[in-house]
């Protein structure tokens, strides 16, 4: 099969360096980086991923200690389940967090508390980034402790 080569190429220009890109006619996108390097990589992600899934706006610990010296992190998982958003998040320290998360997409949320079983509404503000909606909310958690994000 001699059919010619149809990926864009896209250059980023601080490093003269390039990486390929191949549409097809669904919209998904396939890309090839023949060096990938850390700038280019990056260059990539926010090419395919312009707004991330999730943005936890709070300083991240480094560096993060392992093994027996591990003294808790902030983590998250996003599943979706019968058609609903599912956020979880996780703080592991011994330290409260008060930050700001924002999710990719309009969801008006409930927040479930796993240790008491409570709901109540979240204080999600909707908005855009790069014309893609977006929310934004409150996330307080006590030292070890969990809450999930329901939509």
């Amino acid at each position: 099969d001699n059919n010619p080569m149809t990926a864009e190429i896209s250059i980023v220009v601080d490093d003269f360096t390039s990486y390929f890109m191949n549409k097809n006619k669904a919209g998904g996108r396939g890309y090839f980086l023949p060096n990938p390097e850390l700038k280019i990589m990056d260059a990539v992600i926010k090419e395919a991923l312009p707004v991330k899934d999730i943005d936890i706006q709070m300083a991240p610990n480094w560096p993060i200690k392992m093994g027996t010296e591990y003294d808790g992190a902030l983590t998250y998982l996003h599943k979706v389940k019968d058609g609903k958003d599912i956020y979880f998040f996780a703080n592991s320290s011994d330290k409260a967090i008060d930050t700001k998360v924002t999710i990719r997409g309009a969801h008006n949320q409930e927040i479930w508390n796993p240790h008491t079983g409570e709901r109540q509404q979240s204080d999600a503000v909707e908005s855009s980034i790069n014309g893609q909606p977006v929310t934004t909310f409150s996330l307080k958690l006590a030292p070890v402790s969990s809450v999930f994000y329901v939509h």
